[in-house]
């Protein structure tokens, strides 16, 4: 312990020497501290008008920091969700890598919870997708057949809410056959709640339409009401290089559909695509949407 080598008075004339031991006293006694009474978080949520985890809460959605990926294991129904970073209702969550065996011909959405617990949702193929376990973001999902998993679905939503990134997505079509040699583009950005999404698609060989065309939104949206528009378009016949407006209307939380028009008349209201309409289908003919939707 120091003793205090000055004491100033009232009326004393303030000197340089006692100021400068007092100062030398302060510097000695700070220098002397080996940080064996400063430990980790001894300040506690409460000493702060409002706690961290809640201003994180409050001002951040739920996101995933780097991590938490995984892919297609191939003929197998068991899989790994690798270790990762996230922050969950204000905490970060520093999860371990997850090794899970899926029920076979199942829909499997995995979750994430704010204690870095995993949790599995398995509803039946194509069922409409499960609710969110509670105080978790979603992963990921799985899709089972009688033997192995046949698809993975990244559905994290990233920390891209005010960097404006723009990042890659693949989306799941309904109707629409890749085929081999087609070009993808598929982006996403996320802006807080907002989604902006564009989809562009060439056929290459082997791409066909069959039907009425859907695709997985990249980020699950809100409910809305169905068949409500979310985005615009066109659909090219390379052949003659005639585009056909289309629209993109909301299907769920997570699918969206693509439906066109003619201007000449020979539809009167939005339509649905074959294999024939809006023309015959053939390689380098392509399907081009963007849109905005709100984000769950």
């Amino acid at each position: 312990m120091y003793d205090i080598p000055n004491t100033i008075n009232t009326n004393d004339d303030i000197l340089s020497a006692p100021l400068k031991g007092n100062f030398d006293y302060i510097e000695n006694a700070l220098n002397d501290f080996d940080g064996g009474n400063i430990t980790a978080a001894t300040i506690p949520d409460d000493a702060f008008v409002t706690s961290p985890e809640t201003i994180r809460d409050e001002t951040l959605p739920d996101h995933v920091v780097s991590g938490l990926t995984s892919a297609d294991p191939g003929a197998t129904l068991t899989a790994t969700v690798a270790s990762g970073l996230a922050y969950i209702e204000g905490v970060r969550v520093n999860a371990s890598s997850f090794n899970h065996t899926y029920t076979a011909s199942k829909d499997c959405y995995v979750d994430l919870d704010k204690n870095g617990s995993f949790h599995v949702t398995e509803v039946a193929n194509g069922a409409t997708e499960p609710a969110l376990y509670t105080n978790s973001t979603r992963i990921c999902k799985f899709v089972t057949d009688g033997t192995e998993i046949t698809s993975y679905s990244d559905l994290r939503t990233l920390n891209n809410f005010f960097s404006g990134r723009w990042l890659a997505w693949t989306p799941t079509f309904t109707n629409l056959t890749v085929g081999a040699g087609g070009t993808l583009n598929a982006k996403y950005t996320q802006i807080g709640k907002t989604i902006h999404f564009s989809l562009y698609w060439k056929f290459g060989t082997g791409s066909a339409v069959s039907g009425s065309i859907s695709f997985s939104l990249p980020i699950t949206s809100v409910s809305k009401v169905a068949l409500e528009s979310i985005g615009t378009g066109g659909e090219k016949d390379h052949n003659t290089g005639v585009v056909y407006p289309t629209s993109v209307l909301w299907r769920t939380t997570t699918t969206a559909s693509i439906h066109f028009s003619k201007s000449d008349g020979t539809y009167t209201a939005l339509s649905d695509s074959s294999s024939t309409a809006p023309f015959t289908w053939a390689t380098n003919d392509t399907i081009s949407v963007v849109g905005t939707y709100e984000a769950a």
